[in-house]
């Protein structure tokens, strides 16, 4: 534990040093809620929820899909690390990678806890959304769904043998997902072939949560179903994760 507490401590002053590009995600996500409402109010709209201003649809979508984006930063540390011998050198120390990969984990988490709630603030302060539902269900699905990235962000480190491979794991992922789950349009008029795989990616549950969360009306049931279906795909990340990765395996910072 106390060298577990170290990590994180190094961990926090790595990501301190970088403290402005990560709040260059935030300020995209932000900017396209200011370009996306609009045409979200509309869209939602024709699916007949009368009066949506869009903010429900844009700063849920934009909040999730730069989530997953911001995973790469998961990935400079811990390429980093390679590229610069440290991670070797911690191993020769008696450093268990699980322990440098727990604290990377740790530090992405609060990471991505700042990254959601900023968005969700600026959303509610300067872009009208209102939370008719209960805002501690917000925070319950932002916990879990920040679980889950970190432990996606950790299969995909497992399965890349180079940064540059880690990073298209993060934005496609991005990308595909938030795009089936329902994030960059309504999701009642998305191809029928995405609706009916989009319970299999953990952005579904998280877009469903939240949207069930800010519109209210919603039982504490189907909150609690979406906030167990992020906690298990974390688990099974996690646990695929553990099973693939290697310690030995040797990895490419700079490669493709």
């Amino acid at each position: 534990m106390n060298r577990y507490t170290i990590l994180v401590r190094h961990e926090l002053r790595r990501a301190l040093k970088s403290v402005v590009p990560r709040l260059v995600f935030v300020a995209m996500a932000i900017g396209l809620v200011v370009f996306l409402r609009r045409t979200f109010s509309l869209a939602l709209q024709l699916t007949g929820r009368i009066g949506a201003d869009g903010s429900e649809q844009a700063v849920p979508g934009m909040a999730v899909l730069f989530s997953f984006v911001v995973l790469v930063y998961f990935g400079y540390t811990a390429f980093d690390d390679f590229g610069f011998g440290m991670w070797d050198r911690l191993r020769v120390n008696g450093v268990r990678s699980v322990e440098t990969l727990s604290a990377k984990a740790t530090v992405m988490f609060l990471h991505l806890m700042a990254h959601l709630t900023l968005v969700f603030g600026a959303g509610v302060a300067f872009f009208g959304l209102e939370l008719r539902g209960s805002s501690a269900w917000i925070v319950l699905l932002s916990i879990c769904f920040a679980l889950m990235c970190a432990a996606y962000a950790f299969l995909g480190f497992s399965l890349s043998s180079s940064n540059a491979l880690y990073n298209a794991w993060c934005y496609v992922g991005a990308l595909a997902m938030t795009a089936v789950g329902g994030g960059l349009v309504p999701f009642e008029v998305l191809p029928d072939w995405a609706r009916w795989i989009a319970p299999a990616t953990p952005a579904y549950w998280a877009l469903q949560g939240y949207r069930k969360a800010i519109e209210g009306g919603a039982s504490a049931g189907e909150l609690g179903r979406a906030a167990l279906a992020l906690v298990g795909f974390a688990a099974i990340f996690a646990l695929v994760g553990v099973w693939r990765y290697d310690p030995a395996d040797d990895r490419e910072a700079f490669a493709l």
